[in-house]
Order: structure tokens, then C-alpha cells, then sequence
């Protein structure tokens, strides 16, 4: 959470409003599971590069050789 969330909410704490620092805190939330699931969604297309890197590698290697020949 930035200092700047983070301040708002000791501020609304100390005023004892649950309400804000409810929100605050479900937005929070809600940012960081975004964040997890774009992340999740790159890494998964990086196993799937890594799982056919050499596939892709070798198909490269023939085509250039065809092109050789």
C-alpha cells in the first residue's frame, strides 16, 4: 500500500471510522489481486515458452538450413 494510502488510513483509524478503513483496505485488496493475476497470466506464458523454447529453438535452426540448402 503507498505511504500516502497507508497515512490515510492511521488518520481515519485514529478517527475511529471503520467504514474508510474498510474501503481502504478492500481496494487494497482488490489491486493486489489484479496484480496477481496479470502476473499469473505472464508467468504461465513463460512456462509455455520455456516448456517449447527447444522446439520453437530447433524448428528455427531447420527452417534456416532449408533456406541454406
Amino acid at each position: 500500500m503507498p505511504l500516502k494510502k497507508i497515512k490515510e488510513y492511521v488518520e481515519h483509524y485514529s478517527l475511529k471510522d471503520d467504514a474508510h478503513c474498510y474501503a481502504l483496505l478492500d481496494a487494497h485488496r482488490e489491486a493486489i489481486e489484479q496484480r496477481i493475476s496479470e502476473l499469473s497470466a505472464t508467468a504461465e506464458i513463460i512456462r509455455y515458452k520455456l516448456k517449447h523454447f527447444q522446439e520453437i529453438r530447433d524448428g528455427r535452426q531447420m527452417e534456416e538450413k532449408e533456406f541454406e540448402d
